[in-house]
């Protein structure tokens, strides 16, 4: 199975669970992105290795922005760093 497939299978599968609940449709949008969004604000550090502008730019969204929600969601993009990167920061 697809990493798209499984995205899609548990968007729908929380979609449904809220939806079910009675939640209006904005609640469901809400819970939707609060669920999702902190994990794909980590997956684009990790991908780059921590660096916001390059995570923001690869997002569409400005540097701000992202900045916003990584607050929002309590994330560190420090925690994204490789030890590497931080030894040669440490020896420059």
């Amino acid at each position: 199975m697809s990493r798209d497939t499984i995205l899609a299978i548990n968007i729908s599968s929380i979609v449904k669970a809220k939806d079910s609940l009675g939640n209006p449709t904005r609640e469901v949008y809400q819970g939707l992105k609060n669920e999702v969004e902190p994990a794909f604000l980590c997956e684009l550090l990790n991908l780059t290795q921590g660096n916001q502008t390059q995570a923001a730019k690869i997002a569409g969204i400005h540097r701000g922005t992202l900045a916003t929600k990584l607050k929002q969601h309590d994330i560190s993009a420090s925690e994204f760093v490789s030890n590497d990167d931080l030894a040669v920061e440490v020896q420059s």
